[in-house]
């Protein structure tokens, strides 16, 4: 006799069994192992079999699931699990962390605690969900809960059912009216908001369905008017939404509209599964009901899953932003070429002195915390200067123009790829940061070794002292230094930096900031309109930027010291502040140095340069593809086009063709019309 044959006996001989003979039955539905989940089908189809094939059996099985229905409280598993409780977004984060940590207590009188004693495996959702529906419908039926014409479940879960819609009513109606709501939902103040009605109309509808007499024409009439509210209430979120795209983006907006689109949902089902016409949507919607209910309480705990749902916008919004930023760095014809490289140059200007004055920074000899700030503030103002001069930093362009390429490859905001087109946008990007990296070395080596030359003709010292040269020279070997590693960090850094370049991008249009400076008071008092304005515009433009080269400039100079009071290998290395040093300590030590080092140190920087490229760009693009749910498939015939566009004219990959480009802009260019 089978495993299940042998529950299957002991349920008939006490129908009144406890929750422990469901557990025992449910664990031999459930798999061996995730390899075979396919087999839970199979297990389910041959429970279905034993009850058909034995009436005593069956009827045992009903009163033994009717039993725990009857003797359980219903409302809190309709109204709490799988809705986020809390009303902001960290708390609800920060439940979730506890009670991985240490589960809640559910009272054993609640019908939540059978689906969390019976389903307690974390993968539980991921079987029940393979099963086809048509058998969950065939095992729903076997149960027998069709015991009303105008209800699928038995009566023991009508009333509940109605008085957890109440519930999700009111919730729905309280949420739909907060502040945040309101503002971007101007009809609210013309009483038009469906919010506003749906509680009323919901508790009109259950007073009707609990009279002696019920009249079911009217009935159906009111369920099918709330449908429509349900319906308007999404309207209205996703308007939000939209509206999100132009205004900025807030986790706490979020996190709302995902509240309320759990009650919305819950809502629309609890009411079908009592009220659809007919008896097979019914039991659709239990049957879905039951599933999600196992899938809700697997994931209840789930702390990546939280983030993920109420971070997507955002996450969309801030590469979306950067991707705006991102084209500016894309040449297309040799005018834009050359005045990118004198862009560039500008860079390898500024970095030049940059790396002087870290130079005398470390001479300094002060205090580990101080020579961080200190290093900080050199590289935040030299970055901020690179930035304000609308000159250009060779490693800040991967991680803007990785958001751009992902706006190409966006098959839903494009009806279809063009993949000549994209591949020609690939053949640009190169072609831009090979003008970026030449721009700022071009400048960056030589000019530092002038500086170090000037300054030993007129002081007669060096700026950097044989030691310093010695320990910088082998700092950026990548044979016997960590400098590839270092430079592998700096990637990230990079990439983060580009990410809060758009996140306060973000906050700025979310905050209304320009409009707030433009009313501000104070500064109309002592400016004249016409220089808030300006004020204001800049602000709006440049916010995100100044704040990303803040941070990164704090990023890579207090890298260093964390490695040194951690006792990690954690350092930064950037292509164009490797490239000044070497330069500069060449100077010191260029006579005493071999050609083997010179060429091993060259290669070094090149390393560095190719670490610090493609970890930023490789990182900015895949958070680009997910933030937008990309699943780009021709990646291959992609990589195909660009490489036999590489063997044709591999000049383009390093200077653009003199014959006038008369694409269109950056995203129209990539359509199949």
């Amino acid at each position: 006799m089978s495993k299940m044959k042998l529950i299957l006996e002991q349920i008939r001989k006490s129908p009144q069994n406890s929750v422990e003979e469901l557990a025992m039955l449910v664990n031999s539905l459930r798999p061996e192992s995730k390899t075979v989940i396919n087999s839970a089908q199979e297990n389910l189809k041959q429970l279905i079999d034993l009850l058909n094939e034995d009436p005593q059996l069956l009827y045992a099985f009903r009163k033994f699931i009717q039993h725990i229905i009857s003797s359980k409280n219903h409302i809190r598993l309709f109204t709490e699990l799988g809705i986020s409780p809390r009303r902001s977004f960290i708390s609800e984060l920060l439940r979730r962390f506890n009670e991985k940590i240490l589960p809640d207590y559910i009272e054993e009188d609640e019908l939540l605690s059978v689906i969390a004693n019976v389903f307690y495996e974390p993968d539980d959702y991921q079987w029940v969900e393979a099963i086809h529906m048509d058998i969950w419908c065939d095992l729903f039926e076997l149960m027998d809960f069709s015991v009303e014409e105008n209800a699928f479940l038995p009566n023991e879960f009508n009333p509940s059912l109605f008085a957890s819609a109440q519930i999700l009513a009111s919730r729905i109606t309280s949420l739909g009216l907060e502040p945040e709501m309101i503002v971007r939902l101007p009809h609210i103040e013309n009483f038009n908001s469906p919010f506003q009605v749906l509680s009323y109309e919901v508790n009109k509808l259950v007073e009707l369905a609990n009279e002696s007499k019920p009249d079911k024409v009217h009935i159906q009439q009111l369920y099918r008017h709330i449908l429509v509210m349900l319906s308007q209430c999404r309207e209205s979120i996703e308007h939000v939404r939209k509206g999100q795209r132009r205004s900025g983006v807030s986790i706490s907006l979020a996190y709302l509209l995902l509240r309320i689109e759990q009650n919305i949902e819950r809502l629309g089902r609890v009411l079908g599964s009592i009220l659809s016409e007919t008896k097979e949507q019914r039991l659709m919607l239990a049957v879905e009901i039951f599933i999600r209910m196992v899938r809700f309480e697997n994931q209840k705990h789930g702390i990546r899953q939280h983030i993920k749902e109420n971070t997507q916008m955002l996450a969309y919004q801030v590469v979306e932003l950067t991707s705006q930023t991102g084209e500016h760095y894309i040449t297309d014809t040799p005018r834009q070429y050359y005045r990118f490289l004198l862009q560039s140059m500008g860079g390898g200007l500024i970095i030049s002195f940059t790396t002087w004055i870290k130079f005398v920074i470390g001479s300094l000899k002060t205090a580990p915390l101080v020579e961080g700030l200190l290093f900080s503030l050199n590289y935040s103002l030299s970055f901020i200067a690179i930035f304000v001069t609308h000159s250009t930093l060779a490693t800040k362009q991967p991680s803007m123009t990785a958001s751009a390429l992902a706006s190409a490859l966006d098959d839903k905001k494009h009806q279809t790829i063009n993949l000549d087109k994209t591949a020609d946008l690939i053949v640009k990007l190169s072609r831009s940061q090979f003008a970026s990296f030449l721009g700022n070395l071009i400048i960056v080596i030589p000019l530092p070794y002038l500086i170090a030359w000037a300054y030993h003709y007129f002081t007669g010292s060096y700026i950097v002292d044989e030691a310093k040269a010695l320990k910088t020279i082998k700092s950026i070997d990548p044979v016997h230094s960590l400098s590839v590693l270092y430079a592998v960090i700096t990637g990230v850094f990079l990439f983060i930096s580009g990410i809060i370049n758009g996140y306060y991008d973000n906050n700025v249009h979310y905050g209304n900031v320009g409009l707030r400076i433009k009313n501000n008071r104070f500064l109309q008092r002592h400016f004249s309109q016409r220089r808030i304005n300006k004020m204001s515009s800049y602000i709006e433009k440049n916010y995100g930027g100044l704040m990303g080269n803040l941070y990164l400039g704090f990023f890579l100079g207090f890298a260093a010291i964390f490695g040194q009071i951690t006792g990690l290998p954690f350092d930064i290395r950037h292509v164009t502040l490797a490239g000044g040093s070497f330069a500069m300590a060449y100077y010191t030590l260029g006579d005493f140095l071999s050609g083997i080092t010179i060429w091993t140190s060259l290669l070094g920087i090149f390393l560095i340069g190719l670490m610090n490229f493609l970890v930023s760009f490789s990182l900015s693009l895949l958070v680009a593809l997910r933030s937008r749910k990309v699943n780009f498939s021709q990646t291959g015939e992609l990589f195909t086009r660009v490489l036999a566009h590489f063997f044709a004219k591999p000049m383009d990959f390093f200077y653009p063709p003199r014959k006038k480009n008369l694409s269109l802009p950056v995203d129209s260019t990539l359509i199949n019309e």
